[in-house]
């Protein structure tokens, strides 16, 4: 028996504001829970190479580099902290969401002031791993993805519906 699309099967889409909050709040618990596991280990020189990512960024690189690159790097610094719990199913899923979520993402980035806050925040979460606050740096991870959702949301122009 032929299945639709010749044998193809397609996985989900965010092919809608509901769908794109569901994916970031998703991504909130991801990366809070990720941290939170017994296993999580901080590897030093991915620590020190997000670190100088963040500072390049910083330094005015959120100018230049294109929005495709942007999103890779903000995609990877929060899968780099998630592969630190050692659990590949938390970062098998937020992988997953990182690709759901590149088109539509590319449609709400084109305000850049907002980077230099994101990377601040990122520089401050990895501090709070590195000083050993883990219950800190979860729920201030939630918080940055929850407000870097808001102002994504206002930017589209969408009400998240």
């Amino acid at each position: 028996m032929a299945q639709p699309g010749h044998g193809w099967a397609f996985g989900s889409t965010l092919s809608s504001g509901e769908a794109y909050a569901k994916a970031n709040q998703f991504r909130a618990s991801i990366d809070s829970q990720a941290v939170m596991q017994p296993s999580f280990a901080i590897d030093e020189a991915e620590l020190k190479a997000v670190r100088e990512q963040q500072r390049a960024l910083l330094q005015g690189e959120m100018f230049t580099l294109p929005r495709a690159r942007l999103f890779e790097i903000n995609s990877s610094f929060h899968e780099t902290i998630v592969s630190w719990s050692n659990n590949g199913f938390f970062l098998d899923a937020l992988r997953r969401i990182n690709r759901l979520r590149r088109l539509i993402e590319h449609r709400v980035t084109t305000d850049r002031s907002r980077l230099a806050g994101q990377c601040e925040e990122h520089l401050q979460i990895l501090d709070k791993l590195v000083s050993g606050d883990r219950a800190e740096a979860a729920r201030f991870l939630s918080t940055h993805i929850d407000k870097a959702w808001s102002i994504k949301q206002r930017a589209a122009g969408g009400d998240g519906s």
